[in-house]
């Protein structure tokens, strides 16, 4: 996946090196965000590939970042995993309506498993599709 860009929007210092670390093994170009207002500039300005998403930010939810970069030409087909520690049922199903292309809870996820599911999420071609509600 050479090349490819990710920007990981998490919160959690370590967390977020360790993504970049894992994810930069595999040839990724990685940047990072503490914040869901920095990680909306960002997405905007570096243009990934994949954007790797936590739902709990200290300026706001994860589920307002995605709805603002959804109503933006740039960011409406972008590629979303959701990487939280939140469990809820209706939150995931209105993410997979908003275009998620995967949910999955840190603690059941490894850093290989990880970095299995972006490489497998950008060597298709699916595309991202979502309705407004």
């Amino acid at each position: 996946m050479l090349g490819k860009r990710l920007l990981i929007i998490e919160d959690d210092p370590v967390m977020s090196e360790s993504l970049s670390f894992s994810l930069t093994k595999r040839g990724y170009k990685i940047e990072t965000a503490v914040t869901g207002t920095t990680g909306i500039f960002l997405c905007q300005k570096f243009s990934p590939d994949l954007l790797i998403l936590d739902l709990i930010l200290p300026d706001t939810h994860g589920l307002e970042v995605l709805d603002e970069i959804r109503a933006n030409d740039w960011g409406r087909d972008l590629k979303v995993l959701v990487l939280t520690n939140v469990e809820n049922d209706s939150l995931k199903q209105k993410l997979y309506t908003m275009g998620v292309v995967d949910y999955l809870l840190k603690i059941n996820t490894t850093l290989t498993k990880l970095a299995d599911t972006v490489d497998s999420i950008l060597s298709t071609d699916q595309t991202v599709s979502w309705t407004l509600s």
